[in-house]
């Protein structure tokens, strides 16, 4: 393995580590802090569900407790509720 691509695989073992760190720290949502926030923001369920890129059902379950609200679409909410 050549200097170059040693360099490569210890930059991307560092990434995904630093990824696998960061998604752990975000922690889950529940079903009534998905419906606060969404509230607060003044959206209906359809607006936030093309906000995420998800379809208004997939909201509706979220809120309903029927399915769990991904890390992702926390985080996003969580940032979109700060202001940030």
């Amino acid at each position: 393995m050549g200097r170059e691509a040693l360099e490569r695989t210890l930059a991307t073992g560092v990434v995904r580590k630093r990824t696998l760190r960061m998604r752990k720290r975000i922690r889950g949502m529940s079903s009534a802090e998905l419906r606060q926030i969404r509230l607060q923001l003044g959206l209906s369920q359809m607006e936030l569900a093309k906000i995420l890129g998800v379809q208004q059902p997939t909201v509706s379950r979220w809120e309903r407790g029927m399915s769990p609200v991904p890390k992702s679409a926390a985080l996003v909410l969580r940032m979109l509720a700060s202001g940030k």
